[in-house]
């Protein structure tokens, strides 16, 4: 899922729509965050009501997965063990300097709001990274 959002990204980039591409930097972030999660972290459990056939039961019983503030969080008590902690790291970096943006872009708040009206300039999404060639890759 977060590979087909990049892909979307990419593409609604080329075709000059950047606040819809911006839109998708936070689903994309949250398909990663859930995928970690699951690997290093979920239960038995949480991971059954994620490979239930869809239904309404299935639906409800899905929305009392973890917060992806959460999933970070059961990330981290897994470093040592289930976790590597770049893992860790990495989606904690990434949200602590991108969240609100890609809320606001998610949300048509101020970020797509003045993009729109003054042209965009991305410099928020290079913070993420911990070098420009990290961004690069």
């Amino acid at each position: 899922m977060a590979m087909e959002h990049w892909a979307g990204l990419r593409v609604l980039m080329a075709t000059a729509l950047p606040t819809s591409a911006t839109a998708l930097m936070r689903p994309q972030f949250e398909a990663l965050t859930r995928a970690s999660w699951l690997l290093y972290a979920a239960s038995e459990d949480e991971i059954a009501k994620l490979k239930t056939p869809l239904s309404l039961e299935s639906e409800q019983a899905a929305k009392n997965l973890p917060s992806v503030r959460d999933m970070i969080e059961q990330i981290e008590r897994q470093v040592g063990t289930r976790a590597p902690a770049a893992a860790h790291q990495m989606l904690l970096h990434f949200k602590e300097v991108s969240w609100k943006a890609m809320n606001s872009f998610v949300h048509a708040g101020i970020h797509p709001c003045n993009g729109t009206r003054r042209g965009f300039q991305f410099h928020w999404p290079s913070k993420s990274c911990a070098t420009r060639t990290a961004c690069r890759r």
